[in-house]
């Protein structure tokens, strides 16, 4: 039976100032999880990967402010990072950016991990309402 790998490519990282900027400032979708804030906006065509379309890309911003050591900001990048690798096939094509929000520092991780899962899926469930919202906009004015 072959193994299923969920592979975290650099395609699949907002690396870019403006990339970063496009998210916080057209941010469609939120979901919010203990410490932790998700803002997503639909993914826009950039350079990198074949088809960039077709996947969801994350960026992560932790600021010391909120997360004072750095062990800590590290794990909790670590812990994000892996969780959205393991939920990426089920996100539509999004531009996420993970916020720390003051406690985030706080939160033991089994319970990060927990609250993350259900993140994801509103997140999904935010973006595929729009979708499908948008289609049947789209369908009644071909009529």
């Amino acid at each position: 039976m072959p193994v299923v790998t969920y592979p975290f490519q650099p395609c699949q990282r907002l690396t870019k100032a403006a990339a970063y900027s496009r998210v916080f400032e057209q941010t469609q979708f939120k979901a919010f999880c203990s410490g932790i804030l998700l803002l997503a906006t639909p993914a826009a065509a950039s350079g990198g990967c074949l088809n960039p379309q077709t996947k969801a890309r994350l960026g992560l911003v932790i600021a010391k402010k909120h997360v004072r050591h750095a062990v800590r900001r590290n794990r909790l990048k670590r812990l994000i990072r892996n969780s959205f690798r393991l939920h990426q096939h089920q996100l539509p094509p999004l531009d996420i950016i993970a916020l720390a929000v003051r406690g985030a520092g706080e939160i033991e991780d089994a319970k990060l991990q927990q609250q993350l899962v259900q993140a994801w899926a509103r997140l999904a469930k935010q973006a595929r309402q729009q979708q499908k919202t948008q289609r049947a906009q789209d369908a009644g004015s071909v009529k």
